[in-house]
């Protein structure tokens, strides 16, 4: 009797750790429209709202630009509300490049093509809803 309590509690225990990593298994993939050329690197990040418009996103990372279309695969962040957020680095200096008042210099991309207006856009017209699989396109602005 007392192995079949052990075997019970083992096996809830696996199948809760097997539900919860299901649950928190979100995959973005996203294609990027309109990259004027094939210098330097798309750099991305996929935020929450706190860290939204910071270099601190939870998840980042870059890929070779591809003039036309470039496809970013396989981003594992858990499910939930993100925004993404990217920048073409042409002259692959790692960050964006910005003139008078801010504007960015380099092309930039945001989720659910958000724009500001005087500005950059808010995280609630960029926010997308993360559910296991998530396609996205982003158009490019230069």
């Amino acid at each position: 009797m007392g192995w079949n309590i052990i075997r019970f509690f083992v096996l809830v225990s696996l199948s809760m750790c097997l539900e919860s990593r299901i649950a928190l298994a979100g995959n973005i993939e996203f294609t990027v429209k309109y990259v004027r050329s094939d210098k330097g690197f798309i750099r991305y990040d996929v935020c929450s709202e706190k860290t939204f418009l910071s270099e601190k996103c939870e998840f980042s990372g870059s890929i070779e630009a591809t003039r036309g279309d470039v496809v970013v695969k396989n981003i594992q962040v858990p499910d939930g509300k993100w925004a993404v957020q990217l920048f073409h680095d042409e002259k692959n200096i790692g960050h964006m490049e910005t003139g008078m008042f801010g504007i960015p210099k380099d092309g930039t991309a945001f989720s659910r093509d958000a724009t500001g207006h005087y500005g950059p856009p808010r995280y609630a017209d960029a926010e997308v809803e993360v559910k296991g699989d998530t396609n996205l396109v982003l158009h490019m602005v230069y």
